[in-house]
């Protein structure tokens, strides 16, 4: 039971994660912030095995592990740029929303690869209903505003032009032809920059939703690979293997997109809050590795899942983003669903 402690443990941290980095990455570069948090991860990481003594089984690690270890570290590498690209353009809990729906390819992908997880696969499977149903309701509701078929929005008339009009007709007539042009250029201009002003809300809308859905996908494959290659490895040891090659492809990242010029622009407020994202990951990470070593992944990931929780509610208080009743409904669909799959689906 101390595995489901530990995926417990995970979403805490996870949650906490999302939180620092939102801070983190306000004006900081994305790929920027994904690099120094992860130097933090691999500090941390790094002391842990120390601290543990877990460094002397290095020699004993395999081929298989290393591979498969190495390969989650560049899942996890594309996860974390997709999610951070997508936490500096969109909402906090819709990100998240978004990056957790990789619980639904986890437990699937779980299910098809290894023989222990099929256990209750029909009540799994079930559990999987809500949490898909809760994640699609999370998802921010789009809205089209209709505009008028002649294109043009009449605008209010002015009382003095009004009056003007009253007193002398054959003036006004002529006022008013000009008038009217001149007031149907502004207006068809004003439509043009309205239409083109939510044709680039309705890209950027749909830059985070498909950065999110990639880092879900990531996200999922770094479960799974790192179920395979966690076999006969602590896991203190395998968080800081698999990290080393998150750190390599974050750094390499940086002067190849040509950013580092970004990096002397970090504040002090970014490189905190970036800081503590990182400790807090790696906290995660350790919680995370220990569970999946020890349990089963198709019961760990929902749980892990659950710092959507954490997420959204300091979206909601803290930064004061809006949940409709529709969104409300959702979070408690997939809080349902992970909380059966995890009573019921071991």
């Amino acid at each position: 039971m101390l595995w489901i402690l530990g995926a417990v443990g995970s979403a805490v941290f996870a949650g906490l994660t999302a939180v620092l980095s939102k801070y983190g990455v306000k004006s900081a570069n994305p790929d920027v912030a994904t690099a120094v948090r992860t130097s933090v991860v691999l500090v941390f990481a790094c002391i842990i095995v120390f601290i543990t003594g877990a460094y002397d089984g290095i020699a004993a690690v395999s081929a298989e592990s290393w591979i498969f270890l190495a390969l989650s570290g560049l899942a996890t590498g594309a996860s974390w740029i997709c999610y951070f690209k997508a936490l500096s353009i969109g909402p906090m809990s819709g990100v998240a929303v978004v990056d957790k729906s990789s619980i639904i390819l986890s437990v699937l992908a779980a299910m098809v690869m290894f023989a222990d997880e099929r256990a209750n696969w029909w009540v799994k499977l079930l559990c999987l209903v809500p949490i898909a149903a809760g994640t699609y309701l999370m998802l921010p509701a789009r809205k089209c505003e209709p505009i008028d078929s002649g294109g043009i929005v009449p605008l209010p008339q002015n009382d003095s032009v009004s009056a003007k009009a009253e007193s002398n007709e054959s003036g006004a007539a002529a006022d008013t032809t000009t008038g009217n042009e001149q007031r149907n250029v502004e207006s068809s201009a004003s439509v043009n920059a309205s239409a083109n002003s939510a044709t680039t809300v309705k890209k950027h809308s749909a830059t985070w939703i498909l950065f999110a859905a990639l880092s879900a996908v990531f996200a999922a494959a770094t479960s799974i690979l790192s179920k395979i290659g966690i076999k006969n490895v602590d896991s203190n040891l395998a968080t800081a293997l698999r990290t080393c090659v998150v750190f390599v492809v974050a750094w390499l990242i940086v002067p190849c997109r040509g950013e580092g010029k970004y990096v002397a622009a970090l504040t002090g407020s970014d490189v905190l809050f970036l800081v503590l994202s990182g400790v807090a990951t790696g906290a995660s990470w350790l919680c995370y590795y220990y569970a999946i070593a020890n349990g089963q992944v198709s019961v760990v990931a929902p749980i892990d899942k659950l710092s959507v929780l954490i997420t959204v509610l300091f979206g909601r208080l803290v930064l004061k983003e809006k949940m409709t009743a529709r969104s409300w409904t959702g979070i408690i669909l997939l809080t349902a669903g992970t909380v059966a799959m995890a009573i019921w689906g071991r």
